[in-house]
């Protein structure tokens, strides 16, 4: 179950404008109330990219995939950090 709602817009926002310290302690503390959320999770790796802890992004996508493997998102940002980090 993917939990795309309002609690995860704020988390979104803190994203976008490049406040990527504030959403990943705003997106880990949502996934303390829902630690199988692979929609967080996934986040939480978009964040962990942007602040270059590439091998942590892996981890929490591979982490969503195995919670939900139909989810694409983790495939795509795993694909994405496969060519921008070629040794990865």
């Amino acid at each position: 179950m993917r939990s795309k709602n309002n609690k995860t817009k704020q988390g979104e926002e803190f994203l976008r404008s490049g406040n990527f310290k504030k959403a990943l302690s705003f997106f880990q503390d949502l996934l303390k109330d829902n630690p199988n959320d692979p929609y967080i999770m996934n986040k939480i790796g978009i964040v962990l990219v942007h602040l270059k802890r590439i091998d942590e992004a892996k981890e929490m996508f591979l982490h969503a995939i195995e919670i939900d493997p139909k989810f694409p998102e983790p495939y795509n940002n795993l694909g994405n950090i496969k060519y921008e980090y070629k040794d990865c």
